[in-house]
């Protein structure tokens, strides 16, 4: 398989890309990794282990939250966590800079 994976109950599952209806309902986690505030180590791991959870979905639809987080330790949550971020948010192409931020502080005047 290409990429990351999960082993789930024997089944070695890919991380996939959020689609933008996850997107949506994970928006809390993902702002939560990307920005910071969490309040508890309970919460860093629920955290984690639901933006897994729905990466996984898109592979194994029947899959529980309970399940990953049994196939879950720290050593792999954190970084397969920050893999599901950096693959459901679009790249610039090779050689081009992102596009800048509309509340950014240039005027466009010289």
């Amino acid at each position: 398989m290409n990429g990351p994976t999960l082993t789930v109950g024997g089944r070695e599952l890919p991380l996939r890309p959020l689609n933008y209806k996850q997107l949506e309902l994970q928006k809390d986690n993902i702002q939560l990794m990307t920005v910071g505030g969490w309040t508890s180590a309970y919460e860093i791991f629920d955290t984690l282990a639901q933006l897994i959870h729905a990466s996984l979905l898109r592979t194994a639809p029947e899959l529980t939250l309970d399940e990953v987080k049994e196939a879950l330790d720290q050593p792999t949550a954190v970084p397969l966590a920050n893999e599901v971020i950096r693959i459901s948010f679009p790249q610039a192409p090779a050689g081009e800079m992102p596009a800048e931020s509309p509340s950014g502080s240039s005027t466009g005047t010289p």
